[in-house]
């Protein structure tokens, strides 16, 4: 008898997402700090990383790897250096003409996108937006392709900026539920 597996297919992340976090290195801590980082990665991420474009598509575990080597590297590994990645990315993938745009809209307006928003930068994850309030706002992140709390602090800080860019001031952004803490999902709750 014969059993066929079915192949797991790998998550993976638009180049967009390793490239804002790879500028943001070299921006904030020079060349120097990128080099250390890369060499953190296995030879054959390294090479990938090095040629990896903003259009193209690559295994989500180089952005969480290179992720985990920023926070050792330039941080304390406590995550604020993904969560400043991620405030960095939403600025760098939200350009002078976009920012004035969302100066119009609002937290909620932004959150609603979230879903088809999320499919041009991943293909796995499904975001489901919670009820809010005037000066709250939440959603839940399932089946996404890693349980690593770097993205997580990445996707807090990606939020909170997102969040300034349409106007809320002073945004807290918690994260009360985490796959990699074992819960079903992650969730994240913003507030302003």
């Amino acid at each position: 008898m014969v059993v066929q597996l079915s192949r797991v297919k790998r998550a993976k992340a638009k180049g967009v997402v390793y490239c804002a976090a790879r500028d943001y290195v070299r921006k904030t801590h020079g060349d120097d700090a990128l080099d250390a980082c890369l060499a953190e990665l296995p030879h054959a991420q390294r090479l990938e990383a090095e040629s990896a474009v903003p259009i193209g598509w690559y295994p989500l575990d180089l952005v969480v790897d290179f992720l985990g080597s920023v926070d050792k590297v330039c941080g304390t590994g406590d995550g604020a250096e993904c969560a400043a990645i991620g405030r960095f990315s939403a600025d760098w993938a939200l350009n002078m003409f976009h920012r004035m745009f969302l100066r119009f809209k609002s937290p909620h307006w932004m959150l609603e996108k979230a879903p088809k928003m999320w499919t041009t930068y991943y293909d796995s994850g499904l975001w489901t937006v919670l009820p809010h309030t005037e000066r709250t706002m939440g959603c839940q992140l399932r089946e996404f392709g890693t349980a690593n709390p770097v993205m997580c602090h990445r996707l807090m800080g990606w939020l909170q900026r997102a969040g300034e860019l349409t106007g809320a001031p002073d945004v807290v952004v918690e994260h009360p539920k985490c796959r990699s803490r074992g819960d079903d999902c992650c969730e994240f709750h913003g507030s302003w």
